[in-house]
This record gives C-alpha cells, structure tokens and sequence, in this order.
C-alpha cells in the first residue's frame, strides 16, 4: 500500500511541476511501465487529483487548478514546433510575417501552416494586417510571459524537435 502511494504522490508531483506532460514524457520520466503508469493515471483520474485532456494519439495531464485558457497553452508549448513559434513571437511582440517564422524556424513552409493554423484555432495567436501585410502576434502576449516564467519553460533542443515533429506528423 505504501509503494502505491508513494507512485501516486511521485505521478501528482510531476504533473504538478510540469502540466500538460503527455503519457510518454510521464512514462518516459518516471521509468514506469505502460501497464503500471496506466493503472496509477486513472486512478488519479478516478479520484479527481488531475485532468486529463484525450486527443487522437495523444493524452495530456493537467492539475486541477489549471484552467482550460492554461492548459490550451500549456500544450502548444510542449509540442516542439509550436513552442518554437510562440516563443518567436514572444520575442517579437510587434509580430512576423509567415515568412520570417519560416525563416527563423528553418522548417518547411508546409509544416510551418498546419502550425499557425493550430495556434489560429486554439486561439494562442492571431493574424493583423500591417501595410496591407498578413502579421502573426500573440493574442495574449502577458498571460504567454507570465505561463513560460510560471513553468520555467526552455526551448527544446533542435534534434529533439525534429524527432518529435517526424513523430507527430505519422
């Protein structure tokens, strides 16, 4: 009984620390099975200690008290690419064509839209006309400053991005 305490309280501290891990970044850290991890989340979830939000091949986790606002953000910035581009623009306020974050990601443009189109639809961003010029901004630059302080967020290394964008993309 102890040990699966400890499990639960080692789980709920991680998602605490770091919200919106997905299931193999926890499984990945912990060094926990597929089998164990899975019994010890829904469990958490059963006992209303954390939210999780399901998509398409992919499960988040959240503590309670982060709101749904939060947690759209908190998962963009842990995708690689996305977190890329809203830390672009976080650095450039003013906003940047989809040229330039082409140019300064140094992906490909196709990869680059689908991107811009999830932060459009997950309002992270949004598009302003500057001398009749399409310019991508952040819709809430403060509430993005003030999570990547809240969360210590850091860029995510180059190989580990394109790993992780390959990985997505399949």
């Amino acid at each position: 009984m102890i040990r699966g305490e400890i499990r639960n309280n080692q789980i709920l501290d991680l998602i605490q620390k770091n919200p919106g891990l997905n299931f193999c970044d926890i499984m990945r850290i912990t060094g926990f099975k597929n089998g164990v991890l899975s019994y010890y989340v829904k469990k958490l979830e059963k006992n209303n200690m954390v939210h999780v939000i399901r998509k398409t091949g992919n499960t988040r986790f959240f503590p309670l008290e982060i709101n749904e606002h939060e947690s759209v953000l908190l998962e963009m910035l842990r995708r690689p690419t996305p977190c890329e581009i809203i830390l672009l623009l976080e650095n450039n306020p003013e906003g940047l064509s989809v040229s330039q974050i082409i140019q300064y990601t140094k992906k490909a443009q196709s990869t680059i839209s689908i991107y811009l189109q999830l932060l459009l639809s997950r309002n992270v961003t949004m598009i302003k006309f500057h001398s009749r010029k399409k310019i991508i901004v952040l819709k809430d630059i403060e509430h993005v400053r003030t999570t990547l302080q809240k969360y210590n967020f850091k860029p995510i290394k180059k190989t580990i991005q394109n790993f992780n964008d390959m990985f997505e993309s399949l």
